[in-house]
């Protein structure tokens, strides 16, 4: 943008140079009547020096009162006293003149050297805005980028740079976040489809194998049947953990906080979960929890504690589970610890990852997200799991929670 451009197309120079002239103008009406006061004041004292000249005063000295009175007693006679208007005066005029144009060349002197300083600042102001424009221009296609902090640390224009910056760089994290998300729905599709085409695959293969009635037997059929209905059950739990997984994904869970006892939870997903702990001759010790009392959704956090004890039944080989509370007025924690194999080391950071399953593990309806599901409902209740585990010396899970 040259200078033509600035002053051409941006409004605030016009508005500078309309204030100028207004300015202008008022520095001139107030010279002008300034002018005619002091000519007033300049030419009494001529008078009264003029008046003292006759009455016999010196010349080149201040008028004295008697000399003035005595020159008033000799031209009283043509009608002249120190009363006279100034105005009538032939001297009057030259000396307003001169003074009207003294005032107006010293405030159009100033009002230029405002004017000419003003455009400067506002010509630089221009210059910096648009090297900022052509820095966003540059931030459009790469976020990387900074834009440079010009003037001091005060300047609009500063603080314009700094709030363009702040507003690249959140929205170079939510790109990057909505990059991480893009990339984590694209492998959740990829191994939810994965799961559900080899249960599909078992049920088109033994539905296919059904129509050929004559060459069955009626326990082959009964045992393809059987395969069909858990496999349908198996694509049924995944739909619906997939479900639970994507509400909370999206924050779409409304919980229904209560002060409840922790004890009732545990029970509750104890007695869920004891079918597959019966059968797999799995104890588990539950304490005295009535004390420990939190706000809590008793459904939800019941389903996590729910999929960490099936984890623990389904993968760990163990015999017996021990819940137990540590309680502080900022921390309350819950931890399940197994007698199980324990957990290798390298496998601990992703045991929380979507479909994450543990080559031993020995259940067909396991989905591997039940993990996934609790840690994202203890986060949701200010909590954190942490997985403590040696091999051969079971593992330990703690659900801490703040006050």
């Amino acid at each position: 943008m040259d200078r033509t451009d600035k002053l051409i197309n941006n409004r605030e120079p016009g508005r500078m140079i309309l204030w100028f002239v207004a300015v202008m103008v008022l520095s001139g009406l107030a010279a002008w009547f300034i002018s005619a006061f002091a000519a007033d004041h300049i030419v009494k004292q001529q008078i009264s020096a003029m008046l003292a000249a006759v009455g016999g005063g010196k010349f080149n000295a201040s008028p004295s009162e008697y000399a003035v009175a005595a020159g008033i007693d000799n031209l009283k006679s043509f009608g002249i006293t120190q009363d006279i208007d100034p105005r009538f005066m032939d001297s009057w005029q030259s000396v307003r003149m001169l003074i009207f144009g003294i005032l107006s060349a010293f405030a159009a002197a100033l009002d230029v050297l405002w004017l000419i300083a003003s455009l400067h600042q506002l010509s630089s102001i221009y210059d910096q805005l648009e090297l900022l424009h052509d820095q966003c221009l540059t931030l459009s296609d790469d976020l990387s980028k900074c834009a440079d902090n010009y003037g001091d640390g005060l300047s609009c224009v500063s603080r314009v740079a700094g709030s363009i910056n702040l507003m690249a760089r959140r929205v170079a994290h939510a790109q990057m976040k909505l990059s991480r998300s893009k990339r984590e729905l694209s492998e959740f599709m990829s191994d939810f489809s994965h799961q559900l085409k080899t249960a599909l695959a078992v049920v088109r293969l033994n539905t296919d194998m059904l129509t050929d009635m004559d060459s069955l037997s009626e326990s082959q059929r009964q045992q393809l049947c059987d395969e069909i209905v858990t496999n349908v059950d198996s694509m049924e739990a995944l739909v619906l953990e997939a479900l639970k997984l994507a509400r909370l994904d999206a924050d779409a869970v409304s919980y229904n906080m209560e002060c409840l006892d922790l004890e009732a939870t545990c029970q509750n997903a104890v007695a869920r979960i004891m079918p597959i702990l019966r059968r797999k001759n799995i104890t588990v010790s539950l304490p005295d929890l009535s004390t420990a009392k939190f706000p809590h959704d008793k459904l939800w956090l019941g389903e996590a504690i729910e999929n960490i004890l099936k984890n623990a039944a389904d993968h760990s080989g163990c015999t017996h589970i021990q819940l137990e509370v540590s309680d502080t007025p900022a921390l309350l924690t819950l931890s399940l610890t197994d007698n199980g194999k324990g957990i290798p080391q390298s496998r601990i950071p992703a045991l929380f990852a979507r479909f994450s399953k543990s080559s031993s593990g020995t259940s067909m309806t396991s989905m591997g997200l039940g993990m996934s599901i609790a840690r994202k409902v203890v986060i949701a209740h200010s909590g954190d799991i942490s997985v403590y585990s040696q091999e051969g010396h079971g593992t330990r899970f703690d659900l801490a929670f703040l006050r």
